[in-house]
């Protein structure tokens, strides 16, 4: 039951960011919720790798946006306090039931961690530019 509340909250979380894709606060339900429902435990292996999906869909359209520091520090905040959930979540079993899907989530999932991903203390201060190393 409490998966399909969460399911149905992130349907309206991404209605939400079609229609005003200049707010973060969307996406940053679709983490929450998804954090908290994956810390429950209280998920079938199916609906583990959907929440699992859709949130690291999420987290891909965040890379796109141009959002001010606030936002960019939030959803970097998400990204971190899922880290370790994913990190337990995403398993060699998870991972080809992912592929077994059709679901690229895994891939993704597995490049992020491979590349270290943003790191918060990389990102720049209020008024500095960013640049790459």
């Amino acid at each position: 039951m409490r998966f399909h509340l969460v399911e149905q909250a992130h349907e309206k979380a991404f209605a939400a960011y079609a229609t005003d894709p200049s707010t973060f606060h969307p996406l940053d339900v679709v983490a929450w919720t998804a954090n908290d429902l994956l810390k429950s435990g209280n998920l079938s292996e199916v609906e583990r790798l959907k929440i699992i999906e859709t949130v690291t869909y999420a987290f891909a359209l965040t890379e796109s946006e141009d959002w001010d520091f606030e936002a960019k520090v939030s959803i970097e905040r998400r990204q971190v306090e899922l880290d370790q959930v994913f990190g337990e979540q995403i398993a060699k079993d998870s991972f080809q039931r992912l592929l077994n899907l059709g679901s690229a989530a895994g891939v993704v999932l597995r490049a992020y961690q491979i590349s270290g991903g943003i790191e918060a203390t990389k990102l720049p201060a209020r008024g500095e530019e960013a640049t790459c190393d």
